[in-house]
């Protein structure tokens, strides 16, 4: 039987020995052939010494760079079985290289890289979690808060959120880090503003309850603060709505995230909300709608500066109503989520929601008014006569 096992053995050898020199063959088929085959043989009782262990790997993460997105592709796949296979500090080793990539990589070829490290977060064992994800935990952090690169931010930002959905509790000792990093990405273009938002819901799974609570205590304060902020430019409204609609859709990502453990907030968040969707009974002006700058009346201004004003005046209704669509998500978030805690403030959000049933935010109803002060001068004119 031992003799069996040893003949075994050595053809397994000699099988992945072949594999591996045919990985590096100038024709792109049978690299992606070999490879293919590797990870076929990897699937079997293969015994590997970790000279072996250290060469495969070695192949597989060379082939991320190989100029046939096939043979691209295989090789992930191949990392992926890798991870079942070899000791933790191969997978440590793997880890890192592929975060090295994506941070300081070849630019077109980050995406594959990126699909190389989720693999690997995605399927290597739990056991090997904590010491894997306490040196991608601050790697990642560091692609995140680079500016030179946006692609490295988003990546950076993708894996981190995949580490969190898994690993989120074994990485607890940084939490703290995290939030305060990726708060600050919610600054940044609408790109990253998103996965920054997805980032702090994977976060707020794991959170304990203080941070949870200094994250929403953080989202309503930049919420509130545009209540004191009146605008003197159509860019200062502009932007005022853009950070409005952040911190919303933040909040309702990580409603749909935390359920329940929402709840105690509710009470300061609702109001809030309702406040930024605005009363249905004066066309659904909202309250940054109220602090619109004044523009000069359409006498005093050219056709051009009418027509400008017109256009800036259209597009910040559509950016008003693009927040409201973003409030009521996150209202339906918490009633669904919540539905013991949003009970006292039903009633309001009824009244809102039937409202607005009502309301087209297509039509224009300064030109209602118009038309009835019309028809109200010519009735003036008709009594006059």
């Amino acid at each position: 039987k031992r003799r069996e096992e040893k003949r075994r053995g050595e053809m397994s050898t000699t099988r992945l020995n072949s594999l591996l020199e045919k990985m590096s063959d100038y024709d792109k088929d049978e690299r992606y052939m070999a490879t293919s085959d590797l990870c076929l043989e990897l699937q079997k009782d293969v015994k590997m010494d970790v000279t072996m262990e250290r060469r495969i790997c070695a192949a597989a993460l060379k082939q991320l760079d190989d100029q046939s997105s096939d043979v691209q592709s295989i090789s992930v796949k191949a990392l992926g079985v890798l991870l079942k296979k070899v000791h933790k500090a191969q997978v440590g080793e793997i880890a890192e290289k592929l975060c090295s990539l994506i941070l300081d990589g070849k630019d077109e070829l980050r995406d594959i890289y990126s699909i190389g490290l989720k693999t690997l977060v995605k399927d290597m064992p739990v056991e090997m979690g904590p010491s894997v994800c306490e040196k991608l935990t601050q790697r990642l952090l560091g692609g995140v808060q680079q500016k030179e690169k946006l692609d490295v931010k988003l990546e950076a930002l993708d894996n981190l959120t995949d580490l969190l959905k898994r690993f989120g509790h074994q990485v607890e000792a940084d939490h703290a880090q995290i939030l305060h990093v990726v708060l600050a990405q919610l600054k940044e273009k609408p790109v990253a503003r998103k996965r920054a938002a997805a980032c702090l819901a994977a976060l707020a799974q794991s959170a304990s309850d203080t941070l949870l609570e200094e994250l929403f205590g953080t989202l309503l304060a930049n919420l509130e603060s545009s209540e004191s902020f009146s605008p003197n430019n159509n860019e200062e409204q502009q932007l005022l709505l853009e950070s409005s609609r952040t911190q919303i859709q933040t909040i309702g990502t990580i409603a749909r995230a935390v359920g329940g453990r929402l709840g105690r907030r509710l009470d300061a968040i609702v109001p809030v909300f309702l406040k930024h969707v605005g009363n249905p009974n004066f066309q659904g002006m909202t309250m940054l709608e109220e602090n619109v700058p004044d523009m000069a009346d359409d006498d005093d201004d050219d056709e051009d500066n009418q027509a400008l004003r017109r256009q800036a005046e259209h597009h910040a209704s559509d950016e008003i109503n693009e927040l409201r669509d973003n409030c009521f998500q996150g209202l339906e978030s918490f009633v669904l989520r919540c539905p013991t805690e949003i009970e006292p403030h039903l009633d309001g959000l009824i009244h809102t929601s039937l409202g607005f049933a009502c309301y087209d935010p297509n039509y224009n109803y300064d030109d209602e008014e118009n038309n009835d002060d019309l028809d109200e001068e010519e009735d003036d004119d008709d009594d006059d006569g």
